[in-house]
């Protein structure tokens, strides 16, 4: 089930599902054919990164025994793989010359407009909304902990998972990489 919920917190829908809401006879049955017989539909790179994807395709597989045992060796492995896409990440940008995530701008500079525009294109609409109603700017934004993503907006956070938080920030960096 853990695999499920991760492909769908990154994709924006669940595996096999033809994306489209309503479906017909038709496309339940192909879709029921899909789960039982077809491998886990890749995800782009750029949002699922290959260590993350391996993580998801054993949680996913067909045979209960190429599975991960429980859920706190499917974490385990979580952690592991968004450790290496870290490292890989960091690794490529000192091969470029430069710090992971530099920018000509930083987070610190960014408008609520921006940081509500950024967490939008993320397809975290109420959170987005919560950006705005609170006045959440760069310099805001750098001052919330895990907490403040955890908790639920009616309680006065941005109610989203560390996982996409981590989402959040690599949408940043793009943004400020592209704006400059």
């Amino acid at each position: 089930a853990m695999g499920v919920i991760c492909y769908e917190i990154v994709a924006g829908r669940t595996p096999f599902h033809p994306g489209n809401g309503i479906m017909s006879k038709a496309e339940e049955m192909n879709m029921l054919k899909a789960i039982l017989k077809s491998a886990m539909p890749e995800l782009a790179a750029d949002v699922a990164p290959n260590p993350f994807q391996q993580v998801l395709r054993k949680s996913l597989a067909k045979d209960k025994e190429n599975r991960q045992k429980d859920a706190g060796e499917f974490s385990s492995e979580l952690v592991k793989a968004l450790e290496e896409i870290d490292n890989d990440k960091n690794k490529k940008e000192e091969e470029r010359g430069g710090a992971a995530g530099q920018t000509k701008r930083s987070i610190e500079s960014l408008s609520v407009e921006e940081v509500s525009k950024i967490f939008q294109d993320c397809k975290f609409e109420a959170a987005a909304e919560a950006i705005i109603d609170c006045k959440v700017d760069g310099k805001t934004y750098k001052l919330l902990d895990e907490e403040d993503f955890k908790r639920s907006i009616k309680d006065g956070g941005l109610g989203l998972l560390p996982m996409q938080k981590k989402r959040i920030e690599a949408q940043m960096k793009e943004y400020l990489n592209r704006v400059g």
